[in-house]
């Protein structure tokens, strides 16, 4: 069944997300990751399945519910020319996010560049990384990220998409879930995020 999903998928890939920016990474090849954001007002959400469909491609679709309408889901598509490699080389992402114009950030291009930090275990992990970007939607906009490891199992997370700052901090309780605490302008959105291999 997931063979058959991941095919479907391939022509829909995104660069993965650090909360809503893109960064110059992805989910692993043979990898998949589930996510579900409670956006703070009764039954707005979104929800995310992504796939490492290939060493460059990752395929995600996305579902959302803002206010009264219906859910409503997308694609994007994307491309990893490199992975980070730690103190050496940035990973690099373009794409297209938001393909069929549905969300709440609507449609853009972007490319992203993840530059990884070594810290030698200085900050609780091996690196922190740090993500700039350019987008082009309804407007040209810059983005920048950086995550912050204090430990292996929790990281303060801050971004901004070119319109409002973002902030987290994240606990790994366990390998591959993740839990989002996240702040943005009035909001206080939970994330729980699982990721697995295939």
């Amino acid at each position: 069944m997931l063979a058959l999903v991941a095919a479907v998928l391939a022509p829909m890939a995104l660069a993965d997300r650090q909360i809503f920016i893109p960064i110059g990474n992805k989910v692993p090849f043979n990898a998949f990751r589930l996510e579900y954001m409670l956006l703070g007002r009764k039954g707005d959400y979104d929800a995310f399945a992504t796939f490492g469909v290939t060493r460059e491609i990752e395929a995600e679709l996305q579902f959302e519910r803002i206010g009264p309408r219906p859910a409503l889901s997308t694609g994007s598509l994307s491309y990893t020319l490199f992975n980070p490699v730690t103190d050496t080389i940035p990973g690099i992402s373009v794409g297209v996010r938001d393909l069929y114009n549905r969300t709440q950030f609507g449609r853009f291009a972007y490319l992203a560049a993840t530059y990884r930090i070594g810290t030698e275990g200085e900050m609780g992990a091996d690196f922190m990384d740090v993500h700039l970007g350019l987008g082009y939607g309804h407007d040209v906009f810059p983005f920048v990220g950086v995550t912050i490891p204090l430990s292996q199992q929790l990281s303060l997370i801050g971004e901004h998409d070119g319109t409002q700052p973002t902030g987290a901090v994240q606990l790994q309780p366990h390998p591959g879930l993740q839990v989002r605490w996240i702040a943005r302008e009035h909001q206080t959105i939970w994330s729980f995020r699982w990721t697995a291999r295939f």
